[in-house]
């Protein structure tokens, strides 16, 4: 993905365009705690320690400490490489935004510490495509996560327990894509673990293959609004979304007869604008109000 399109995404979200690529090198900060972390996020912490010109080598742990959110997004330098320790010694973060270019791979313990982080945004645009491997340990140990979102370009796979350890997770946002041409389905017990979800937004390419199974969604009974913009392998998909308000479906084949009798407290449907209705779908939705098709 070109420095381009990376700023057409960042301004979509509302975000001030990236203005350059980073060095990769370590930064140099002799004996400080940010000694050999990634050059750009340097930067990012020298900005939230109110020091951007100050040298990196006076950077106590006390100002680690206090940093409670660090946008490595907005108004900063692009990163090709990310190193373990990055965020190391920001114990009281909160919100953390990071964007990446052309990555070659992600260390397992990228997020270490960060057992108070509630708020995720990661972009990631990957350079070696089918043979690329994201961690299945990437987000181990962020326990207290509410919201997340994960837009990855160029992944082929997810690992199946990539989300195993985000218990109080709320919202998650998954906008996947592919330079490749060769994804897998996605795995069926993905969301396994989320059983405190309320959102779910999820954007896959239905050409390269993401599909959706009956299993996808078996465990989030409290689910209340959904936005799917991929396909859906099984008609009973939504079985087990009891409490669920709201459903945006984006891809016109997604939907599938008695695809919408598992959701007695649907309120709002979106269909996609070429969707035909016929009689009897909406057999059973006694609570629906709002109608978009």
């Amino acid at each position: 993905m070109s420095i381009f399109m990376l700023s057409a995404w960042a301004l979509a979200l509302g975000l001030s365009p990236p203005q350059a690529i980073a060095s990769s090198a370590p930064a140099r900060c002799g004996d400080g705690p940010l000694d050999g972390r990634t050059q750009f996020v340097v930067e990012g912490i020298l900005y939230y320690v109110r020091a951007p010109h100050g040298p990196c080598a006076d950077v106590t742990p006390a100002q680690l400490a206090g940093i409670k959110s660090l946008d490595l997004v907005s108004g900063t330098m692009l990163s090709r490489e990310v190193r373990a320790g990055d965020f190391a010694g920001l114990t009281n973060l909160q919100e953390l935004r990071l964007l990446t270019d052309r990555v070659p791979a992600l260390p397992p313990d990228l997020f270490a510490g960060l057992a108070r982080l509630r708020r995720l945004t990661l972009h990631l645009n990957v350079t070696d495509g089918p043979s690329f491997a994201l961690p299945p340990d990437l987000f181990a140990g962020l326990t207290n996560l509410q919201e997340l979102y994960v837009s990855a370009d160029g992944v082929p796979v997810l690992p199946p327990d990539l989300f195993a350890d985000l218990a109080h997770l709320r919202r998650l946002t998954l906008h996947l894509n592919t330079e490749y041409g060769t994804p897998s389905a996605l795995p069926p017990d993905l969301f396994a673990g989320l059983t405190r979800l309320e959102t779910l937004h999820v954007t896959a390419p239905a050409a390269a293959g993401r599909t959706l199974s009956l299993r996808s969604f078996a465990a989030l009974g409290r689910l209340v609004e959904l936005r799917l913009d991929t396909q859906l392998a099984d008609p009973a998909a939504f079985a087990g979304l009891a409490r669920l308000r709201t459903l945006h479906l984006s891809v016109p084949s997604a939907r599938r007869p008695g695809l919408f009798g598992h959701l007695p407290a649907l309120e709002t449907l979106r269909l996609e604008a070429s969707e035909r209705l016929r009689p009897g779908d909406l057999a059973g939705l006694v609570r629906l109000r709002t109608l978009a098709v």
